[in-house]
């Protein structure tokens, strides 16, 4: 039954990192080719939560940001690539989701490969 567990543990971990880094990098490849560049300010941050305002087309918007980083200071400006015809969809500019993607997907093939003695 550990067995199980462990295997289970370490293909959920390599999944989910590998559905976040995909879905960011495909998610901001178009975005960044479709949509429009925009720089957002950090307002508040509560917990591992920052939220943040951008205008576009004349019209403010004020949202969570989906990735937090604890460098993230209130008034710090971020990169976004907006969805034009809907500028409530964003993705985040820098490499922070991919990084932690890759990190979960490096438990898990870790977990799997110690468990395996390799």
């Amino acid at each position: 039954m550990e067995d199980l567990f462990t295997i289970s543990f370490g293909i959920i971990f390599a999944l989910i990192g590998s559905f976040v880094t995909i879905s960011h990098i495909r998610k901001r490849n178009l975005l960044s080719h479709e949509g429009e560049q925009v720089i957002a300010t950090i307002t508040s941050i509560h917990g591992d939560r920052a939220y943040i305002r951008y205008i576009f087309n004349n019209e403010e918007y004020e949202t969570k940001l989906y990735y937090y980083s604890s460098t993230m200071r209130i008034g710090d400006d971020v990169e976004l690539y907006i969805n034009k015809d809907d500028p409530k969809d964003y993705v985040y500019a820098g490499n922070g989701p991919i990084v932690l993607g890759v990190i979960f997907i490096v438990i898990g093939i870790f977990v799997l490969l110690f468990f395996y003695n390799i």
